[in-house]
């Protein structure tokens, strides 16, 4: 079946990084503080995951789930069970970090979600540990089938060692993310142009459009792995990272990591200005 909108969901996360928890919390997007700063003690974070498949539902056994805080670039994995069930532990992490966590299947497309927390986010994880709580989270990914489908609507296919990059405008307030240009810069300064939008009626890719539709979503395709950047552009809108992508280098400017053979999806929250 065409692939529609399912890739707009790629995570459902309660929790993100240090800053999520089984009561909601969130974080605010003031600058992060990307110093190896430490807590003054030992602090271990325990990080469970739930991973399932985002068309079925169903859990999926064997997902090796792998996360970290750039600023420390400590790895910890997990294997899900077959009830898909995980966890990573973070001892000592950083005060405030841009993050990253990385799902791997056989049968799966491979892909890292990108997110940020600060010092705030931090305190209030280690306030629900020591209430007893715990930092819980849900994922979900697409086979590898769903992937390949989906690029076939905007006539692509993913070409190997190349990454591919879904990146998401959406609004706490509601407020209209149509209309806004989107575009990719690698870690050279040098526009890329291998991006297409998102159709605002199907959800499908759509090769003509030139701009974000309603639903915000534009994919970054075949892009040589690496660092980059992307930009937005919009009439009346702001960008910013409200803990679902990498902090922001200012305004509009969103920094994405891209790996061989693998999506990476961020999301961003437009406000007006």
């Amino acid at each position: 079946m065409r692939h529609s909108t399912s890739l707009t969901v790629f995570l459902s996360l309660s929790l993100l990084a240090c800053s999520g928890s089984s009561t909601d919390e969130t974080t605010d997007s003031g600058a992060v503080d990307t110093s190896a700063d430490t807590a003054s003690e030992d602090v271990v974070v325990v990080r469970n995951f739930s991973v399932t498949n985002c068309n079925t539902g169903a859990a999926v056994e064997g997902f090796e789930i792998c996360d970290s805080p750039t600023v420390s670039g400590v790895e910890t994995c997990g294997t899900t069970d077959a009830n898909g069930q995980t966890s990573t532990t973070w001892v000592n992490p950083p005060l405030a970090s841009d993050v990253w966590i990385k799902g791997t299947h056989p049968e799966y497309s491979t892909g890292i979600a990108t997110g940020f927390y600060d010092e705030d986010g931090y305190n209030a994880t280690l306030e629900l540990i020591e209430s007893g709580g715990s930092v819980q989270g849900n994922l979900c990914f697409f086979n590898k089938a769903t992937s390949s489908t989906f690029l076939a609507g905007g006539e692509l296919v993913a070409e190997e060692g190349m990454g591919q990059v879904w990146f998401v405008l959406y609004s706490n307030d509601n407020d209209d993310v149509s209309g806004a240009t989107v575009e990719f810069y690698n870690a050279d300064g040098e526009l890329v142009e291998q991006a297409m939008y998102q159709a605002g009626m199907t959800g499908d890719l759509k090769p003509d459009a030139t701009e974000t539709s309603g639903r915000g979503g534009v994919l970054g395709y075949n892009l040589t792995p690496g660092d980059y950047t992307v930009k937005i552009t919009h009439e009346t809108l702001d960008c910013v990272s409200d803990g679902w992508a990498y902090k922001e280098a200012e305004v509009n400017a969103i920094p994405v990591p891209v790996q061989a053979d693998t999506w990476t999806y961020s999301y961003v929250d437009c406000s007006p200005r």
